[in-house]
């Protein structure tokens, strides 16, 4: 999911009053999709250590 901050868009009526949950789930969107990239990241320098000529070919 791509996740995108819009500066000075402020909610009204029946969204304003969700606001406060809209924000709580998007942050927490947001730090899963972080924890996953760092795992892929960690993953594939592992294996470039392991594997550095066939890693670099396939890249």
């Amino acid at each position: 999911m791509l996740m995108r901050k819009l500066g000075g868009v402020e909610p009204s009526g029946f969204f304003k009053l969700i606001k406060p949950i809209i924000v709580r789930e998007g942050k927490k969107e947001w730090e899963t999709s972080l924890a996953t990239l760092k795992e892929l990241l960690e993953a594939t320098s592992a294996l470039e250590e392991v594997l550095p000529e066939e890693a670099s070919v396939n890249a």
